[in-house]
């Protein structure tokens, strides 16, 4: 059996600017934002994925409306308790560490032959994910958000790391948290490997700004750096804000999901109400609209290359 599943902590206070807008005033209305992007990423993955099970955890009750779009799309809801791997609540992003209580509680269910994608609320599943599943069968997938040596967050972990484990001059991989896949097997192995580290932040005084990826890029570096599988092949991170990195993937060389990170508020809200009202979602073409992503044609007309190919073909004629 294959399991598909993202998860929603409640935190006690707003701390983090994804969870502000202008239409979020309070704790329940950002956990409405959230949950209406996690029935988007379990709808999208169950029309894609329609024999694999379909999980949302979450630490709070859900209301009627929202759980019943989400059970007629096929997505069971599990009421699973936060904070066992928390390291400090004093931590901006400590309510990412419920991705760790999520996985735990799946792994209880599921059978040793069986396998699990991890998804981040704000993902849409555009294809099938059968590719990653054959995979997963034989190691640990994880995706490289590609930062260099010296970029703030990559080097965040680099000083994590090493002051955990006594080291220096490490080349920690920045993983990001949106994504993880594995047999059930692999990923107890992984979780015990982050609880591990876990327990050695617990014990350190200095204060990190620690999140989901920091354990989850410092377990992966320090006991499973063989084993790992690149998922950038599946899943692509699209900026869609002032801060703009998209890239055409979503139509030639195509991923199977889409990480969209700064759209919570905003396209994921759309495809929300579009898939309640149609019961469908859109064509890729009108997602990727939606999301501000760039149009996949060539530009044919570039003056430069028209000077260029005039300048061949006169040589061309001269020889």
């Amino acid at each position: 059996m294959n399991y598909i599943v993202t998860q929603i902590a409640k935190p006690k206070e707003i701390k983090v600017s994804q969870m502000q807008s202008a239409t979020v005033g309070s704790v329940d209305d950002a956990m409405d934002v959230y949950v209406k992007n996690a029935i988007v990423c379990l709808a999208s993955a169950k029309v894609y994925n329609p024999d694999a099970v379909c999980i949302l955890n979450c630490n709070f009750s859900i209301s009627p409306e929202r759980r019943n779009t989400a059970e007629l799309a096929g997505i069971e809801i599990h009421e699973v308790p936060y904070g066992k791997y928390v390291i400090k609540e004093e931590h901006k992003w400590a309510i990412t560490q419920y991705k760790f209580d999520s996985m735990a509680h799946v792994l209880d269910i599921m059978k040793d032959n069986d396998h699990l994608v991890l998804l981040d609320t704000d993902t849409i599943c555009v294809r099938g994910l059968q590719e990653i599943f054959a995979e997963a069968k034989d190691g640990l997938l994880l995706y490289n958000v590609c930062h260099g040596y010296q970029q703030r967050d990559r080097q965040s972990i680099i000083h994590a790391y090493e002051k955990l484990y006594f080291l220096r001059n490490t080349h920690p991989v920045h993983y990001g948290g949106e994504f993880f896949a594995g047999s059930k097997v692999t990923l107890q192995k992984l979780l015990g490997y982050c609880e591990e580290v876990i327990q050695k932040a617990k014990e350190e005084e200095e204060v990190f700004i620690w999140d989901d990826e920091h354990i989850l890029s410092i377990a992966a570096e320090h006991f499973m750096k063989g084993y790992i599988y690149s998922a950038n092949a599946y899943i692509f991170r699209y900026w869609t804000n002032k801060f703009y990195l998209v890239s055409t993937n979503y139509r030639y060389n195509p991923v199977c999901i889409w990480h969209l990170p700064a759209e919570k508020n905003y396209g994921m809200i759309i495809l929300y109400e579009y898939f309640v009202k149609h019961h469908h979602f859109p064509s890729i073409e009108k997602m990727a609209s939606i999301m501000g992503f760039p149009k996949q044609t060539y530009k044919k007309w570039n003056l430069y290359r028209w000077k260029m190919r005039l300048r061949n073909k006169w040589k061309c004629l001269l020889k």
